[in-house]
């Protein structure tokens, strides 16, 4: 899996002489005239099982940089620009690019975004020793969640709500009930299997099967066939795009061609590829509004700073998280100004109570420290996405 980094600026922060910080470390932010540089790295899978929706969110950041890259503050002295450099550093391998985030720490202790359970919780030692503070990670893993901790905020909803509005969408609206799962044979697949099943049970409903397919690859031939056998009227993926799409793409031609494919947020990449190279379409949900159509503020500010690169790109909610999530960073940066440092930004985010965010709804919850609730159902090209009500 190949990583990039994004920072600001490099200066080594002063550890402890075991090799953990006492407290929380400081923010190293330099000021220069009318000019305040705040350093910040973040991580994106480049290839692998989630490089598409590694490689989005990267272009989501960067055109928010690009399009935003000066905002103001109040300082002592008048105005004061943050200036945003963008310094990127490549590695090859999952460990290499793990090790390199880790050695990153000391040249900034924010780590913005993250994707990819394994790695999340490779980072919980380095979490719970205070070496950092995880902003707005990809990842809903209920487990993961039930931590709670303090230097971990997250943006989107955990995966147990994406799953309650999909199983509303299946069962409520398109009264489906013989439900059939795929799912990745890994932490990340297994745990979402064990919240589908409860999920379900509050219903009554068994899955008629589980199949699973071997991480990191897309064999999904055994899955296949022991998913065709069983007849069921809706598909429910826990799994990565890519095997997700050799699934569906197989499938044409088994008695699965009527069936309704189900998945969460992740599969939204895959979903204009399937429309238009095999005229099917898969439901899934998302943690952010239709962009395209949304009167939001927020959704507006969007689109015209992605105006120029959609031209050429199809759109994506991972666009869209991308940009709210940086866009919410540097609202907090500007709200805090001098007074910044990780406590004082934890605190900050936490502060946010029925706030209205450029049109968003931002409650923090202790309980999974989230801090939008938000689920819609996008049903497939080109239709209205359905908000779910909890």
């Amino acid at each position: 899996m190949l990583h990039r980094f994004i920072y600001f600026m490099v200066i080594t922060a002063v550890m402890v002489s075991n090799g953990l910080y006492a407290t929380y470390p400081p923010i190293p932010i330099q000021h220069e005239y009318h000019h305040t540089i705040v350093p910040l790295c973040t991580s994106f899978p480049l290839v692998g099982d989630q490089s598409v929706i590694g490689r989005q969110l990267l272009s989501g950041v960067e055109n928010y940089l690009k399009e935003f890259r000066h905002f103001t503050t109040e300082a002592d002295d008048g105005q004061r620009h943050l200036i945003i450099r963008h310094i990127k550093n490549n590695k090859e391998t999952d460990d290499a690019g793990l090790d390199s985030l880790k050695s990153m720490l000391p040249l900034s202790p924010l780590v913005l975004g993250l994707l990819d359970t394994d790695t999340f919780f490779s980072l919980i030692p380095s979490l719970r020793h205070k070496q950092l503070c995880l902003l707005f990670p990809v990842e809903g893993n209920q487990e993961l969640r039930t931590l709670k901790l303090e230097n971990v905020i997250y943006f989107r909803p955990s995966y147990e709500k994406e799953l309650e509005a999909l199983i509303h969408y299946a069962v409520t609206i398109k009264h489906k009930t013989a439900i059939a799962v795929l799912y990745e044979a890994s932490l990340w697949g297994k745990s979402l299997l064990v919240s589908l099943e409860k999920i379900l049970a509050r219903s009554n409903i068994k899955p008629i099967i589980a199949a699973p397919y071997a991480q990191g690859t897309v064999e999904i031939e055994h899955a296949l066939t022991a998913i065709t056998q069983t007849g069921p009227n809706a598909l429910i993926f826990l799994a990565q795009p890519r095997p997700a799409y050799n699934f569906i793409s197989n499938a044409l031609n088994t008695n699965l061609n009527n069936c309704l494919f189900l998945g969460l947020s992740n599969l939204g990449v895959i979903q204009n590829l399937l429309k238009t190279s095999r005229g099917l379409d898969i439901a899934v949900t998302s943690v952010v509004p239709q962009a395209s159509t949304s009167q939001l503020p927020i959704a507006q500010e969007y689109r015209r700073a992605m105006h120029s690169f959609l031209t050429s790109h199809d759109d994506s909610p991972f666009y869209f998280e991308s940009f709210i999530t940086l866009a919410l960073l540097d609202k907090s940066l500007t709200t805090l100004g001098n007074n910044l440092s990780i406590p004082s930004l934890i605190h900050a985010l936490e502060s946010l109570h029925n706030e209205n965010f450029k049109g968003l709804h931002l409650n923090f919850d202790p309980s999974d420290r989230s801090l939008s609730s938000a689920v819609w159902i996008n049903p497939g090209l080109h239709h209205e996405w359905i908000a779910y009500s909890h």
